[in-house]
């Protein structure tokens, strides 16, 4: 225990050296000021005042260890009232496992523009959180890209700048969008920077031809490389500064990564990461989000509203196998990845195991994973092709999906697509597609038991999954590329138009 006080102290310490605030103030829950923050009245403009007489001098609050037992709701309207007088913010504390709906979690703080580090300890593994007042306020519904205006059948000659050629759902998804684009018809020149320059630019794990293949040195310039394009997507944020003297129109499709949801590995890191990331978002050039959740990171960090580009799916390549066995559940997702939160769905497949229920696992990685046993058994198939993946899908009868965050979040929507029903965490972008009790059972911050008890109620109902199942896959059928890959087209012609 001591030590695990020592590692967040030392944490805390080094999160302050970046914040370096000019006053800080330390609450106690014997504090009148924290009784006045964290306490409920009607009158919330006296209430205003009064923190405001109290607390102008500080920029900066450490809320103490005590607030975690508050109800989510005091401690979520005593953080928005400390933000209105705190200039550079909140810090606290929450645990990594929250084991009640009554008591606030991480994934609660999404309306903030948070910034966060999950600090292993050996007893309480926990958050430490950076809360900062928004750039603007949330405007929910944001707008949706739509077809608007007469059909135009021009082909565009279009450079897509690849950041790597690993296998990740954002690379994924840039490759589906440039078959669709080939086959109506568009010009694909494909450029990523590789060490060595007779390497292939498109990565060897997808089946694509494309017009053009150019691999960039290292050290050079995206831009000396592209010719007689009509537009350029950026396939990464930090592109955009690379791009900004290109005299032919870019695109930016904003997926989310790690940093737009405040997940920060080292605190040395958030200095050089804020002038970095704001230089990106304030730039000339275009921004589409593939949700409404990644959207609004942008807007709350940024205070840039962009519009939405939801991605697709080929229903035709992922659709449903022969009949499953009922009690087959699916792990997808690379474990390195801390977000994937692979620790909370071994807990959830333990928990189904210890209630005798029986099942049958497969976990699909693009590496080989680190953890070498396991308490429940699971086969483990290790970067399969494509059709091997739908093969997976097919099989399963359950998708167990428990990511802290994502910008839209592929495997469920893929699992859907296959007849697979979906158990998951609410990770911010799969509310694009997936609903609670219709189409998936989705549950808010990281609650192994109650995830384990959807799993267990889908294995002892098959009735329930069955029509859950055949939601899923009507649900992707609306999100058929056939229909989202026009509005995309429809997008990159009214970008295009600006070089004219």
């Amino acid at each position: 225990m001591k030590e695990d006080l020592q590692r967040e102290q030392q944490e805390l310490l080094l999160l302050l050296s970046q914040i370096k605030p000019s006053h800080m103030l330390i609450l106690s829950p014997e504090d009148e000021q924290y009784r006045m923050a964290f306490k409920e009245t009607e009158n919330k403009s006296e209430q205003r005042d009064s923190i405001r007489e109290s607390m102008e001098s500080y920029d900066l609050i450490l809320l103490p260890p005590a607030s975690i037992h508050l109800s989510k709701n005091k401690f979520l309207s005593g953080i928005e009232r400390l933000l209105w007088w705190a200039e550079k913010g909140v810090i606290c504390f929450l645990p990594e496992k929250k084991r009640s709906e009554e008591r606030a979690g991480i994934s609660d703080l999404w309306q903030y523009p948070i910034y966060y580090k999950r600090i292993l300890n050996d007893e309480r593994s926990c958050y430490l959180i950076w809360i900062r007042s928004r750039m603007v306020k949330s405007r929910y519904p944001f707008e949706r890209i739509t077809l608007s205006g007469p059909k135009i059948d021009t082909k565009l000659r279009i450079a897509y700048l690849f950041p790597h050629k690993g296998l990740t759902g954002g690379i994924k998804m840039m490759l589906e969008q440039i078959r669709y684009l080939k086959k109506r018809g568009h010009s694909i020149c494909i450029l990523t920077k590789c060490k060595e320059v007779n390497e292939k630019a498109v990565p060897e794990w997808y089946d694509l031809k494309v017009d053009e293949e150019i691999t960039v040195p290292e050290d050079s310039d995206f831009l000396s490389y592209i010719h007689d394009a009509d537009i350029i997507v950026a396939g990464w944020i930090t592109q955009l500064i690379e791009l900004e003297s290109s005299p032919i129109p870019v695109l930016y499709w904003e997926q989310g990564y790690q940093y737009l949801f405040g997940d920060v590995e080292e605190f040395t890191d958030i200095r050089s990461f804020f002038k970095v990331f704001e230089a990106c978002y304030h730039t000339r050039h275009a921004i589409a989000s593939v949700s409404a959740f990644a959207a609004d990171q942008i807007l709350i960090r940024y205070g840039r509203k962009t519009p939405l580009l939801e991605n697709g799916i080929d229903t035709k390549f992922y659709h449903p196998g022969k009949e499953t066995k009922g009690n087959r559940i699916l792990l997808v997702g690379n474990q390195a990845q801390a977000f994937k939160n692979f620790s909370l769905a071994f807990e959830v497949l333990s928990l189904v195991q210890k209630a005798g229920v029986p099942f049958e696992a497969e976990w699909i990685t693009p590496y080989v994973p680190e953890i070498k046993s396991f308490s429940f058994p699971v086969t483990i198939k290790v970067q399969p092709d494509q059709k091997e993946l739908v093969k997976s899908y097919q099989e399963a009868d359950i998708l167990l999906f428990t990511s802290l965050y994502e910008g839209f979040g592929m495997p469920p929507l893929e699992a859907m697509a296959c007849g697979t029903a979906v158990v998951c965490t609410d990770s911010g972008g799969i509310r694009t597609y997936a609903r609670h009790k219709y189409n998936a059972y989705i549950v808010k911050n990281e609650d192994p038991l109650r995830l384990a008890g959807y799993i267990i109620f889908l294995i002892c109902n098959p009735e329930v999954l069955r029509n859950m199942k055949i939601n899923g896959r009507n649900t992707a059928l609306t999100m058929d590329y056939s229909n989202t890959i026009c509005r995309l087209e429809t997008y990159l012609h009214e970008i295009a138009k600006k070089r004219e």
